[in-house]
């Protein structure tokens, strides 16, 4: 599928919204919500490497484990966020990543992958859906 995205649709920009782990949420563990998000991260980026789209990631409410339950109350305590946000630095900048590793959300200008401006004043804004 994101050889055929790559290839054939040529998108400038790709908006991925997370919920990569099976949805049998009482039966996932930590290991397997993160390692599903990972995952799916490594492959983006070595489908993407070389072609011109600028990737925006947002984590699913089912990309935390146990889901729907996180405490969001302190910052830098959330394991996922740390891995998440390590592993997304590249795609959303310095500012961006250290708001993601604090809270779970971030906005950043939105751009395409040469750099350029979709639209003066436009930001992309990614929400924590957990």
């Amino acid at each position: 599928m994101l050889r055929h995205v790559r290839d054939v649709a040529k998108p400038d920009m790709f908006f991925w919204t997370g919920d990569n782990s099976p949805h049998n949420v009482w039966e996932n563990s930590e290991e397997e919500v993160s390692n599903s998000l990972l995952a799916v991260t490594k492959l983006i980026k070595e489908e993407f490497k070389d072609a011109p789209i600028k990737v925006y990631p947002c984590s699913g409410n089912h990309d935390f484990w146990p889901v729907n339950a996180e405490n969001f109350a302190e910052p830098y305590e959330n394991a996922h966020l740390k891995k998440y946000s390590k592993a997304w630095k590249e795609w959303i900048g310095d500012e961006a990543y250290e708001t993601m590793r604090r809270w779970g959300y971030f906005s950043m200008d939105f751009r395409k992958a040469d750099g350029g401006i979709v639209q003066r004043g436009s930001r992309v804004i990614v929400l924590n859906t957990q």
